[in-house]
């Protein structure tokens, strides 16, 4: 099966308002990837959504810079990665996620603990 097709077959709805608090970082991510044509969530997006978000946190700049990463680059990365686009329908009030990216917004509501919301720190340790 290529990989366009497993993701066709593997893509999960996510309502919006059950994401817990970790919204910004989902709908940037929804939006990097309709933006490079994808309709679909993948982990790599939570990534490009994270760094991109911690790139203008003046604590995490400096790591982010140290190691030189920056959103274009793991965006060139994606798309290294991925390869050809595929869309896939989605709903307004949803967003169509992999189950890679459900298991990284698990992972990140687990790092982030229960008291306190997904932030963009949280998604970078989730995915590394």
């Amino acid at each position: 099966m290529r990989y366009s097709e497993y993701m066709q077959t593997a893509q999960l709805s996510v309502a919006l308002p059950s994401v817990r608090h970790g919204r910004e970082i989902v709908l940037l991510a929804d939006l990097e990837s309709h933006e490079s044509g994808f309709g679909f969530v993948d982990a790599e997006h939570l990534l490009l959504a994270a760094v991109t978000l911690c790139a203008g946190m003046p604590r995490f700049r400096p790591v982010l810079d140290a190691h030189r990463i920056t959103p274009d680059t793991v965006r060139s990365g994606i798309r290294a990665f991925v390869g050809a686009h595929t869309t896939c329908p989605g709903e307004h009030d949803r967003v169509a996620c992999t189950p890679a990216a459900m298991r990284v917004l698990a992972r990140a509501a687990t790092i982030a603990g229960r008291s306190e919301r997904i932030r963009p720190p949280h998604v970078v340790l989730a995915v590394l």
